[in-house]
């Protein structure tokens, strides 16, 4: 065939009948039951989708899981406990595409020290957001940040109060002072800073303790309309506590789901706000994301960079406004700088060499990618009814209810993990052989206050901790 006929030449449409049938012919069965499996939301995959799949909602679909735009912060959050020391990591983050101010807040030593005038010769914070998430000192560095001689300051600095506390087995108890501090700092901040995002709804708590996407999703709107109704007891208005809103989500390394996950909030998320009779262009939700701790392995560290790289992928494609890309070897070691610059990098590559901004919602019109939104969104919508008629996403946590429906999760993942159904490079696939329980990161312990309850916890894991020690 000459290069004319090779240009000119095309294939004939196949139906899905003849699909099917070189299919079942090469299989050599009766049955395509073999080509097809549930995921851990429950999500039967078809091992082909077609327009039939989605019918007449694309155009829908599309609108619904469409960011404004593409155009993500790079947001590696710094880690240090010396204040000279998280200076100059900034300065260094900064001449190397760092675009926010995020460090950890938690792991600093000394929050007296911290100074926001200073970090403010360093990024001009009238155009840098800042992006701090704390689960036990917010009330700090809010005070800290009120002490800033500037009218200008956008971002986000915040706190879940629902699951801040849920790996130690506390809920702040509603009305109590912590909630009364919080509700006061909120006004505060937002009389000085009418642009800075103060109220987080972190699902990442609930990701790292094993929960399936549905899961995430349902939970991130019970918290959102938990919010919603107790500042309306505070005289505020639902588009108020909606303006103040910021939703962090862990991507994990199902491509595929991650990406129709977040689409499927945004679609979720119109829903809500249409029923608080908030207009659109008022309930545009911003997006906060970090790569998945969950999927991280601690014997064959580089592997995580693979990991990293799929889910920042997919956090980008979803649409994210803020991303966090885990490094490497955070598992033991969270401040190396060499595995942070390589994090970074990851995503100046997806901006800067394969152009991933410059396309809106590149998913859009996938018929794979746009079914599993549409059954997210069936499946999040019915467990998010659930928790409201078990009296909101307060009273699923105080009974330990939901935390059954989480651990069920992990059981299932863990026990797929043990018979390889999942695998995991260099965990239970292509593993090296060590014991290392004795390098296994120690847990966080905050100090109990005294207006909490208690309730079950739930624990942060990796999935290959047990694999690691040899459990299995």
């Amino acid at each position: 065939m000459s290069i004319r006929e090779n240009k000119n030449a095309f294939f004939s449409k196949a139906s899905y009948e003849e699909w099917e049938k070189i299919v079942l012919k090469t299989l050599k069965s009766d049955s395509l039951e073999t080509l097809y499996n549930e995921t851990y939301e429950g999500i039967k995959l078809s091992p082909i989708y077609t327009i039939k799949d989605v019918k007449n909602r694309l155009e829908d679909a599309f609108i619904c899981g469409s960011p404004p735009n593409n155009n993500w912060k790079i947001s590696q959050k710094l880690c240090s406990s010396n204040w000279n020391e998280l200076k100059q990591h900034l300065v260094e983050a900064k001449e190397l595409g760092q675009e926010t101010v995020s460090f950890d807040v938690d792991n600093f030593h000394d929050l007296q020290q911290l100074d926001f005038t200073e970090i403010n010769k360093i990024f001009d914070l009238s155009c840098t957001p800042l992006l701090l998430f704390s689960k036990c000192n917010f009330q700090i560095i809010a005070r800290r940040l009120l002490l800033m001689n500037t009218n200008h300051v956008f971002g986000s600095v915040a706190v879940d109060m629902i699951s801040s506390q849920l790996e130690q087995g506390h809920l702040y108890k509603q009305e109590g002072q912590t909630w009364i501090e919080w509700k006061e700092n909120l006004s505060k901040l937002d009389e000085k800073y009418p642009s800075l995002r103060t109220i987080l709804i972190d699902s990442s708590s609930y990701h790292h303790s094993g929960a399936n996407a549905v899961q995430e999703l349902a939970i991130t709107l019970s918290e959102a309309v938990f919010y919603i109704e107790e500042l309306r007891k505070s005289g505020w208005e639902p588009y108020e506590a909606i303006s103040k809103m910021i939703f962090h989500f862990s991507i994990g390394n199902n491509f595929f789901m991650e990406i129709a996950k977040l689409r499927a909030f945004r679609s979720l998320w119109k829903t809500i706000a249409c029923a608080y009779q908030v207009p659109p262009e008022q309930s545009v939700p911003v997006i906060s994301a970090e790569t998945s701790a969950f999927t991280k392995s601690l014997l064959d560290p580089y592997t995580n960079i693979l990991r990293s790289g799929n889910e920042a992928f997919a956090a980008v494609i979803g649409g994210v406004d803020y991303l966090h890309v885990t490094p490497f070897n955070s598992v033991s070691n969270p401040s190396d700088q060499f595995a942070m610059r390589i994090a970074r990098n990851t995503q100046l590559l997806f901006r800067e060499e394969s152009y991933l901004d410059k396309v809106i919602d590149p998913a859009g019109g996938s018929f794979y990618i746009e079914t599993l939104t549409f059954n997210l969104v069936e499946k999040a919508w019915e467990l998010f009814q659930m928790i409201d008629s078990k009296g909101g996403i307060y009273s699923v946590l105080e009974s330990g209810w939901l935390q059954d429906k989480v651990k069920e999760t992990l059981k299932k993942r863990i026990e797929d993990l043990q018979t390889k159904e999942q695998l995991m490079i260099g965990v239970n696939a292509f593993r090296l052989d060590s014991n290392i329980k004795s390098l296994q990161k120690p847990k966080h312990h905050y100090r109990m206050k005294d207006d909490v309850i208690k309730i079950e916890p739930l624990e942060l894991v990796r999935l290959a901790e047990k694999s690691e020690s040899g459990e299995f």
